[in-house]
């Protein structure tokens, strides 16, 4: 005959309390249990902090799931590794599609040559052991392209991640929608050039 173990709950003056309960049978009489002994640890502690973990990533969970701007990580080839579910409202791709994606299928010619130059002096810093020159932020705008082959301003913030050891891990970013206040610029240059053509 095997232990057989499962937990409890009952109320108490003090609250909720949580034991498990562990049966171990003693003496089997022609084949059938006749004595068990039954020992109860008091789990209440770790039990809380189950929940309570578990709440908190579901709290997590629901402020990553409803975020605007888009937080990432590239792995150590500069591969995407993890992105928001916010892309989707961003560029109309999921995040599982949004994977299989090229940067050359992403973003415009002239984004993607200020992206390459920040991946290429990350790469040089950390071929040549210049970590104290590269670890900073990289903010910079550029353009990510829509399922729907528009356009969209973006501004990107990203930096190297690098261990207690100084080893390279990646890189982390968040990528934030600028549209609005790309097109209140456009519109305050194209008003400032049409009062010029009155004077």
């Amino acid at each position: 005959q095997e232990t057989k173990s499962f937990e409890i709950k009952y109320p108490t003056s003090n609250g909720i309390r949580y034991l498990k309960v562990s049966v171990v049978p003693e003496s089997v009489i022609e084949g059938t249990m006749d004595t068990v002994l039954t020992i109860s640890n008091d789990i209440t502690d770790l039990k809380e902090k189950e929940l309570a973990l578990k709440e908190s990533r579901k709290r997590n969970q629901a402020i990553i799931d409803n975020m605007i701007d888009v937080v990432w990580t590239l792995d150590d080839s500069f591969k995407l590794e993890y992105i928001t579910p916010s892309i989707e409202r961003l560029t109309g791709y999921t995040p599982e599609e949004y994977k299989e994606l090229e940067y050359e299928q992403i973003y415009s010619p002239e984004s993607l040559k200020e992206i390459n130059q920040v991946i290429e002096t990350i790469s040089h810093g950390v071929k040549t052991g210049n970590i104290s020159k590269i670890n900073q932020t990289y903010t910079f705008q550029a353009q990510i392209v829509h399922k729907e082959k528009r356009k969209i301003w973006i501004e990107i913030s990203t930096q190297p991640v690098f261990n207690s050891e100084r080893i390279f891990l990646g890189v982390h970013g968040v990528t934030k929608d600028i549209s609005k206040r790309k097109d209140a610029e456009f519109a305050l240059i194209k008003a400032k050039e049409q009062a010029i053509e009155a004077d």
